[in-house]
Order: structure tokens, then C-alpha cells, then sequence
């Protein structure tokens, strides 16, 4: 099986705040610490995936309103990252420039209900 990147280039969404790029270690814990705890997934597109704490689509959760993502408003930080080439494995990569920069783009409207 092929090894994991130690460190991953993702990026970061909190509420209140444009996204930026940040690198992060490639780990569950780390990944818990962005989101505040357990982590879940929200399948995007090509392998992409947003990472976000298990309550996150949740009304009733203690975290703040951050974005819309189709129909689920995303509660609390998330992060952009992307799915190993073989999905299932629980290995994330890093984002490619372009899909840093779709990402970003995506993002960048920080909506009122999170100012």
C-alpha cells in the first residue's frame, strides 16, 4: 500500500473569515483539531472531499453558521482536501493548484450570517 503524504496542503474555511491555504499534518488528529472533533465527510467532486466535524450540518450544534454547500449549511471550520486515488483507503493527498485556487474562489464570499 502506498504511503501517506506526512503533510498536506488543504484548504481551511472557518466561520467569519475567507479560506486560506494552509499545510497540515496528514493525520486524524490533526484533522480533529481543525474541526473541533470527529470528523465526517462530505463527498464533492473528482475525489475531493470536505472535511468537517460529525455535528456540522447539525441546527442544534455549538458551532457558528460558516457556508452553504448545495442544501447542507456547513456549521463550524472545515477543510478542502482530497481522496487518495484509490478511495476507501482513508489516505488524503494533498490539493492541486488549479483545485486550490477553484477552492478558494468557491469560498471567498464570506456570507452575513457568519460576520
Amino acid at each position: 500500500m502506498e504511503q501517506a503524504e506526512p503533510r498536506i496542503r488543504v484548504v481551511v474555511v472557518d466561520p467569519g473569515r475567507p479560506p486560506e491555504v494552509r499545510e497540515v499534518d496528514n493525520t486524524v488528529e490533526a484533522a480533529q483539531e481543525i474541526v473541533g472533533g470527529y470528523v465526517a465527510f462530505l463527498h464533492l467532486e473528482r475525489g475531493v472531499k470536505l472535511v468537517m466535524n460529525e455535528d456540522a450540518t447539525r441546527s442544534n450544534t455549538r458551532f457558528s453558521p460558516n457556508r452553504w454547500v448545495g442544501n447542507d449549511l456547513i456549521r463550524g471550520p472545515f477543510f478542502i482536501s482530497k481522496e487518495h486515488k484509490v478511495p476507501g483507503t482513508g489516505i488524503m493527498v494533498s490539493l492541486s493548484d488549479e483545485e486550490v485556487a477553484f477552492y478558494m474562489q468557491r469560498f471567498a464570499e464570506v456570507p452575513d450570517f457568519a460576520r
